[in-house]
């Protein structure tokens, strides 16, 4: 019902306008609030992303184990990718106001319908290619991939960082050059310029 937290709406907007009220004892309160409405619908709006790195973990975790325990029916409504993958088992991306595709978190991930999706999802560089047969042909190398219904012809192909391995040179690979490299920590993050273009891919690489 659309009535569900307007008791006690001003209260619970207080919380989640301050994260670290958030994070130290608005749980509490809301956990008792969502418990006497066990069943029915719920919409909770909170940025998760203005939360240090190991505060943002822990509370979509304690978010996901609410949403368990409780056995309620959640809208989590965010512009952060990394919340809605973590604590949904299906998203839905609004784009001017129309849904632009829903699904699991891993078909609009590996999936997504357009360029808007691709690129709320998550990096990507989205790069001119022709769409063929058998897949695709970036920088004049054929890429065996599923085209799904994209017609034959110009496109455009959304590369994931990940996806992206590099190795020395030579081999059946893409050749390329790495114009930047930035060591992140945990990983490095590499531009690569495709050999013979004006492409660029971004790539990251955690070994």
């Amino acid at each position: 019902p659309k009535t569900l937290f307007r008791r006690n709406s001003t209260r619970i907007s207080r919380w989640i306008a301050h994260p670290v009220y958030w994070t130290y004892y608005a749980f509490y309160p809301l956990t008792r609030v969502l418990s006497s409405y066990t069943g029915y619908l719920s919409r909770i709006a909170g940025p998760i992303e203005e939360l240090l790195t190991g505060r943002k973990r822990s509370t979509r975790e304690e978010i996901r184990s609410l949403q368990k325990r409780i056995g309620i029916t959640t809208v989590y409504v965010t512009h952060d990718q990394e919340e809605a993958m973590a604590i949904s088992d299906r998203i839905v991306v609004m784009n001017n106001g129309r849904i632009a595709q829903d699904g699991s978190p891993r078909d609009l991930y590996e999936r997504p319908n357009d360029r808007f999706v691709v690129t709320f999802m998550g990096e990507a560089s989205i790069v001119p290619a022709l769409a063929t047969e058998d897949g695709a042909v970036l920088a004049g190398r054929p890429i065996p991939m599923d085209r799904r219904d994209v017609p034959i012809g110009p496109a455009e192909l959304a590369i994931r960082p990940h996806a992206v391995q590099l190795r020395p040179q030579g081999g059946d690979g893409i050749p390329g050059s790495v114009v930047r490299a930035t060591y992140a920590g945990d990983h490095m993050e590499y531009d690569v310029r495709l050999a013979g273009t004006e492409t660029t891919v971004f790539a990251i690489d955690t070994h």
